[in-house]
């Protein structure tokens, strides 16, 4: 619990800073229980979002757990990361490849949609999913649903040629 404070301690202290912390965190992130909701809710409300949402930890005879992560402030600037299938004792190492070079206009940003939220489409997304989710197997394998949830999302609200405007997206 004292380890746990020290790092609720640092991660306040760094907060509205530029930051990257990698490591074996001890909270499973994979797992719906009061610490690791604890955990991430402080993450969050602090400005740092984890880059890794795969399993990272293998040990035999227990549950695949995500307890390494990559945490940063500039989520915006991850351009790809995740967890190799090489693994180094019961951990997979990780990796985030982030960019480094900031906006050259920053007086006329562009802001891109991808997606289409418009009422309509989010109730035939939210039907269509409803109905989806309850064929899958029960289980905690959130990959299996992060792929229908996914794949549903696309369906009904992905945009087939992204839109650019100059005001920000509402």
């Amino acid at each position: 619990k004292q380890w746990y404070q020290r790092r609720v301690r640092v991660i306040k202290q760094t907060r509205n800073k530029q930051l990257n912390i990698l490591g074996d965190f001890n909270s499973n992130l994979l797992n719906i229980t009061t610490s690791s909701q604890i955990f991430e809710d402080v993450l969050l409300r602090n400005g740092l979002y984890p880059t890794i949402s795969l399993a990272t930890h293998f040990r035999p005879n227990c549950k695949q757990s995500s307890i390494d992560n990559i945490l940063t402030t500039n989520i915006e600037n991850v351009i790809l990361s995740g967890v190799l299938q090489d693994r180094i004792g019961e951990h997979a190492p990780i990796f985030a490849f982030l960019s480094t070079q900031t906006p050259s206009n920053k007086s006329n940003p562009k802001h891109v949609r991808h997606y289409d939220y418009s009422s309509s489409k989010l109730k035939n997304f939210v039907t269509e999913l409803d109905l989806a989710i309850s064929d899958l197997t029960p289980s905690t394998n959130f990959y299996e649903f992060t792929e229908c949830f996914c794949k549903t999302l696309d369906k009904h609200c992905k945009l087939e040629v992204p839109k650019t405007t100059k005001k920000p997206l509402s």
